[in-house]
C-alpha cells in the first residue's frame, strides 16, 4: 500500500542523507552534516513507529554495505541509536496528534517539534558517549553540543518538505530539486576547500 511506498523513500532519503553529508568548518573544527532530519520528519506524519525504524535500520545497512565501514562496534551503536532517535520522534509526533482536532498546520509544526526533541536528545547521547567511552574533554562535549544550531535548519527544512508534501507531493519534488542543487554546489566546493587546505598543509610543512 502506500505506506510501504513511503517506507522505502523515506529508506531511500536516508542512504541518500548519509552518502551525501559534508563536512563544514565551525570554530575551527569540521563537523560532518547531512539532512537525516528530513527523512526523519517525513516518517512520522506518513509510516507508522515501526516502519519507520523498520525504513531506518534497512538504510543504515544498505549504507555500512556501500561505504564499507565495518566497525561492529560502532555500527552497534549506531543501530541503536538511530532506532531511538526513530521510536522518539514518532512517538512524540503520536501524542502530539491525539490532543485533539488536527490541521496541516499543526502537523508541520508537531512533526517539526517531535524532529527536534528526538535529534537534540540523540546529540546528547552521542556526545555524553564520547565523554565517556572516547576520553573526550568536557569542552570537547560542550563544543559538539554548540552545533546543534545545524538540527534547526534540518528541522525547519523538513517542516518545508512536509508542508509541501500535504499540498501536493509533486509540490514537494519541485521544491527538493533546487535543495539538492545547492546541497551539491556546497558539498563540491567544501571538498574543494578541504583539498586546497590539505596542498597548503603540505606545501609548509618541514622537509625531513
Amino acid at each position: 500500500g502506500s505506506s510501504l511506498w513511503w517506507a522505502v523513500l523515506v529508506a531511500c532519503l536516508y542512504v541518500v542523507a548519509n552518502i551525501f553529508s559534508l563536512e563544514v568548518k565551525f570554530r575551527g573544527d569540521n563537523i560532518e552534516v547531512n539532512l537525516s532530519e528530513v527523512p526523519l520528519a517525513i516518517a512520522t506524519v506518513f509510516v507508522s513507529p515501526l516502519t519507520a525504524i523498520a525504513a531506518r535500520l534497512i538504510a543504515l545497512a544498505a549504507d555500512t554495505a556501500i561505504s564499507g565501514r565495518r566497525r561492529w562496534q560502532a555500527l552497534m551503536f549506531n543501530l541503536s541509536f538511530y532506532a531511538l532517535e526513530v521510536a522518539l520522534a514518532s512517538r512524540l509526533m503520536r501524542t502530539f496528534a491525539d490532543v485533539g482536532e488536527q490541521s496541516d498546520v499543526l502537523v508541520v509544526v508537531g512533526s517539526t517539534g517531535a524532529v527536534l526533541a528526538a535529534s537534540a536528545s540523540g546529540g546528547i547521547a552521542v556526545g555524553v558517549a564520547n565523554l565517556l567511552i572516547t576520553g573526550s574533554s568536557l569542552r570537547e562535549t560542550i563544543e559538539h553540543f554548540r552545533t546543534s544550531w545545524v538540527l534547526f535548519v534540518n528541522a525547519a527544512t523538513g517542516a518545508i518538505i512536509i508542508g509541501l508534501l500535504l499540498l501536493s507531493p509533486a509540490l514537494a519534488v519541485i521544491a527538493a530539486l533546487p535543495l539538492a542543487a545547492l546541497w551539491a554546489t556546497i558539498r563540491r566546493n567544501s571538498e574543494l576547500d578541504r583539498r586546497i587546505t590539505d596542498l597548503a598543509e603540505v606545501s609548509h610543512s618541514p622537509e625531513k
